[in-house]
């Protein structure tokens, strides 16, 4: 994260803990936009742009959408996902590629930070598990990230 954008962060907490009623952040939204600039931090300084993973969605959506997908990043598009209990191949538009993953959880620390758990890998930063939005209201869901390889 350049300096600037990481000191406008710091000013942003020691603000809000100057602030009455603020030092505890209540929804979450500051914290959770922390722990994303942090690990973002780490997932840009490993410099992957070709990479595959796995990546399975809980949610209430077409069943052929939900469950487990490889997906293959090329310079940081995704140009295969495929299913692989049946082996399918599915449309590119149904798995995102890590970058847009960070965006997606800060759109919800935003919009439901209530709602919002995130576990990030230790190492290369990535998001491993996304729960968000109401999911019992159909608003919502959960994505997991795992077997993330680097490809030449």
């Amino acid at each position: 994260m350049p300096a600037s954008r990481r000191s406008f962060l710091v000013c942003q907490v020691l603000f809000s803990l100057s602030l009455p009623g603020c030092a505890s952040d209540p929804t979450g939204a500051l914290s959770q936009t922390l722990r994303v600039e942090g690990a973002q931090d780490r997932w840009r300084g490993a410099g992957l742009r070709s990479y595959s993973f796995n990546s399975t969605v809980y949610c209430f959506c077409p069943d052929e959408y939900v469950g487990t997908k490889r997906v293959t990043v090329r310079n940081g598009l995704v140009t295969a996902v495929v299913d692989v209990r049946t082996g399918a191949s599915n449309p590119l538009s149904w798995r995102q590629p890590v970058d847009s993953l960070f965006a997606l959880v800060r759109r919800e620390a935003i919009r439901l930070p209530a709602f919002l758990d995130v576990s990030y890998d230790d190492r290369l930063g990535f998001p491993r598990r996304i729960s968000y939005g109401e999911q019992a209201i159909d608003d919502g869901g959960t994505i997991t990230i795992d077997s993330l390889r680097a490809d030449p």
